[in-house]
């Protein structure tokens, strides 16, 4: 009688252990069938084609370096003349955007500085991803960086872009923030509703920033400027077409050109 009720819980745990599997398998089925669902030919807006821009520009800057690290026989890319080349493209992007009356320089403090007839209104921080800054580190990171503006620019003049969440999530974080547990960063980062609800929080946390749902913003989830650079590298010339097709059609999470709005209003 003992042995056939051991053998009975037994099976009842295996089942239920069927079933949980079943059931988290079924989620991400379901979550997969949203992302094919999707229009395949979004109809792309001025926000979009400036997020494009901006994104692929970045992505050409990857490109070059890996031309330049297999020139020069090196074993990884130069992050310092990444950074450098990203900054002046950044620099370069709000210039022509901004438009007349508009003066913008980087600077060796890492910042993008936009001044306004010879004087300074905002300063700008392009981040790539938030590899080493995850989770709570951010807030931490973001004050120091708010600590150091020049040109006695305050709170509300400083903008943060964030291109990608991809290398930069911290599950236990986003479990927390959203009150369920986070078992796939896969599954998160295709789930829109779950990325703003959770980034909207981050955003209202960033206490350096006077309004930070204006000032923080944050482009892509999966996409990243870096792999996707790695993917171009190893594609034919029509390849790369089809693939730069596939980033304008991108769902983005935020618009760049918010933060332009914002610039013209200080």
């Amino acid at each position: 009688m003992n042995d056939a009720m051991s053998k009975l819980t037994e099976e009842f745990a295996d089942i239920n252990e069927s079933i949980r599997k079943l059931s988290k398998r079924a989620a991400e089925i379901l979550e997969l069938m949203k992302i094919l669902q999707r229009p395949e030919n979004r109809i792309d807006t001025p926000a979009d084609r400036l997020n494009i821009e901006l994104f692929l520009s970045i992505t050409d800057i990857y490109i070059r370096e890996e031309e330049e690290r297999i020139r020069l026989g090196n074993t990884r890319k130069s992050s310092r003349r990444v950074s450098v080349e990203i900054n002046n493209t950044v620099s370069e992007f709000f210039g022509n955007h901004l438009g007349v009356g508009y003066y913008v320089e980087r600077d060796t403090d890492g910042f993008v500085y936009v001044f306004k007839q010879g004087t300074a209104v905002c300063a700008i921080r392009f981040i790539t991803d938030m590899g080493f800054i995850r989770g709570d580190v951010w807030y931490t990171f973001a004050d120091e960086l708010a600590s150091k503006l020049k040109y006695g620019l305050q709170d509300h003049q400083i903008f943060f872009i964030v291109a990608t969440l991809h290398n930069g999530l911290d599950a236990s974080h986003i479990s927390q923030y959203l009150g369920k547990k986070i078992t796939s960063n896969w599954q998160f980062v295709h789930d829109r509703s779950a990325i703003h609800s959770y980034l909207a929080l981050v955003q209202s946390h960033t206490a350096c920033l006077e309004n930070p749902q204006k000032q923080l913003i944050f482009l892509a989830a999966e996409l990243h400027p870096n792999v996707l650079a790695d993917d171009l590298q190893r594609m034919s010339t029509e390849q790369r077409d089809i693939k730069r097709k596939e980033v304008e059609q991108y769902e983005w999470i935020h618009y760049v050109d918010s933060i332009i709005s914002e610039i013209r209003q200080l």
